[in-house]
C-alpha cells in the first residue's frame, strides 16, 4: 500500500479519507463496483479497493493516512466481525466488492486503489 500512496501523493493527492456511508456507497459503486466483476471475485475479500485507512501505529487504532482522523469501528461500514488482523497481518482497509463495506487486509497485497484531490 506504500506503493500506492506514494502514487497518490505524486499526482498531488491521497488514499481517499470516507466521511459518510453516502460517500462510501458512491465509491463503492462508481469505482469498485465497475472494476470488478463476480467471475473476478471467487472469495468476498478477494476483491477490494484501497482507501487511506491503517491501523499500522497502534493495533485497533484505525487513522486516516492523510489526516491522522480516527476512524470509528462502530461506524456501521465495517464487515461484521472487522477488523480482526487475521494472522496478525492485517493493517489497511480496503472497500470490499462483495458488499462495499470495509475489511482490514495485509498491506503487502497489490490492489487498485482510490485517491482523492482537493480542489
Amino acid at each position: 500500500m506504500e506503493y500506492d500512496l506514494a502514487q497518490c501523493e505524486k499526482e498531488g493527492g491521497y488514499l481517499a479519507e470516507v466521511g459518510t456511508a453516502a460517500e462510501n456507497q458512491w465509491l463503492f459503486q462508481t469505482f469498485v463496483a465497475a472494476t470488478f466483476s463476480e467471475e473476478d471475485c471467487p472469495k468476498y475479500y478477494s476483491c477490494a479497493i484501497w482507501i487511506g485507512g491503517n491501523d499500522l501505529k497502534q493495533e485497533g487504532h484505525f487513522v486516516w493516512s492523510h489526516n491522522n482522523n480516527t476512524i470509528p469501528l462502530t461506524n456501521g461500514l465495517w464487515l461484521t466481525g472487522r477488523p480482526n488482523d487475521f494472522k496478525k497481518e492485517q493493517d489497511c482497509l480496503a472497500i470490499t466488492h462483495s458488499s462495499g463495506l470495509w475489511n482490514d487486509l495485509s498491506c503487502s497485497t497489490e490492489r487498485p486503489f482510490i485517491c482523492e484531490f482537493e480542489f
